[in-house]
């Protein structure tokens, strides 16, 4: 798994274009309002994650306005934890991570 305080599109091999596919995820509210499927069994700690959400905060300015647009209704550790997911999700689908078991029985 992802050492915390990866940036979610290191070691890709084309970094560029998973940079870009999760910089999309910014711009897409349901990234951050869907959350992992219960099968799927997603870890998240957002205190081991707290370096890598401050650098992604710094880099991406849509991630930093859709945390504060969706800051009344979502708590800071759903946001993270849903965004994540999206981005792990990404990762594995370009073969950067193994798929994350129970992932694919997510409806669309």
């Amino acid at each position: 798994s992802k050492p915390a305080g990866v940036l979610p599109w290191a070691g890709a091999a084309d970094e560029a274009a998973l940079e870009e596919d999760v910089r999309a995820l910014s711009r897409d509210e349901r990234t951050f309002c869907l959350p992992p499927p219960r099968v799927a069994h997603y870890a998240f700690d957002l205190d081991e994650a707290r370096d890598v959400v401050a650098a992604l905060l710094e880099i991406d300015p849509e991630l930093s306005r859709a945390r504060k647009r969706l800051a009344p209704r979502l708590s800071e550790g759903d946001f993270w934890r849903n965004y994540f997911f999206a981005c792990a999700e990404l990762r594995a689908a370009r073969g950067v991570d193994a798929p994350i078991p129970g992932a694919d029985d997510a409806p669309p």
